[in-house]
């Protein structure tokens, strides 16, 4: 192989190497980009888990709140209906005997 044939060689070679140093340039600068979004990903991760602690708070004390209404509203159903029968009760004539 000629002198020329060795520097040609030599040329496609150092613009191969240079061409994989760009690819890892290009590869390295996208890597950095999605480290960044994951990061952003993340802390929305998080915020949306507070979130839903919060609202599973809100939703566990409006359940408590609306079954002590319900207990609530049964006694009064109850004593109110009680009430009813006792005043029956009360206009019984007296047992013979």
């Amino acid at each position: 192989m000629s002198v020329l044939g060795w520097a040609k060689t030599l040329y496609d070679l150092a613009q191969k190497v240079q061409a994989l140093f760009d690819r890892q340039e290009a590869a390295s600068k996208a890597l950095v980009k999605l480290e960044d979004k994951v990061r952003v990903l993340q802390l929305e991760v998080k915020r949306l888990k507070a979130r839903e602690e919060v609202l599973v708070a809100k939703a566990e004390a409006a359940a408590s709140a609306a079954a002590s209404a319900v207990a609530m509203q049964s006694t009064a159903d109850l004593a109110r209906r009680l009430g009813g029968i006792e005043a029956r009760v009360g206009r019984l004539p007296p047992p013979e005997g």
